[in-house]
């Protein structure tokens, strides 16, 4: 069987929390690996930190203007902005110049 290195990516989170729990209590690596039904180089990345899904994610949060899940600064609001002054520089680019007498 050939490596996949996709393959990492379908092991839910909760499986990684299972081992690195395991592993707190104090069972072997192959043993936590055997429980959880992964394999024990997986569980041998788990104890060594080094999993994919161990990795530091980025921080979302509710952006205060639109209240979506984002990093921020939010890009849609910032789009939004954009847009607004855009549209504001074209209604005065678009006015009739005042008639001077």
């Amino acid at each position: 069987m050939g490596r996949n290195p996709q393959r990492h990516h379908l092991l839910p989170v909760s499986v990684v929390q299972g081992v690195e729990r395991l592993l707190q209590e104090g069972h072997r690596r192959a043993k936590a690996a055997q429980l959880m039904g992964v394999d024990w180089k997986t569980a041998d990345q788990i104890a060594r930190g080094r999993h994919i899904k161990q990795r530091d994610k980025p921080c979302y949060v509710r952006c205060p203007g639109c209240g979506g899940l984002v990093l921020l600064p939010c890009l849609l609001c910032d789009l939004r902005a954009k847009q607004s002054q855009s549209r504001t520089l074209v209604d005065i680019a678009q006015r009739p110049p005042d008639s001077v007498s």
